[in-house]
């Protein structure tokens, strides 16, 4: 992400890819939940990051590529 993030307009299809990658994390978390049951504290909180954070950062992405084309 850090390395994406440096040169976001030359690296949007690897940012894709690692954002679509931390969503089907959160997906997966929930796939779990549903099967197996409630997990420990510390997993749904790290699940709602999986799924808040990559639509937001997307967006913000998909903004600053907008504006560069100005």
């Amino acid at each position: 992400m850090i390395w994406c993030s440096r040169d976001l307009a030359g690296r949007r299809g690897a940012f894709g890819a690692l954002l679509l990658t931390f969503f089907a994390g959160g997906i997966a978390r929930l796939i779990s939940r549903a099967i197996v049951g409630p997990p420990s504290d510390l997993f749904p909180f790290l699940g709602s990051l999986e799924l808040i954070l990559p639509p937001t950062f997307c967006c913000w992405s998909e903004r600053l590529h907008e504006r560069s084309n100005l």
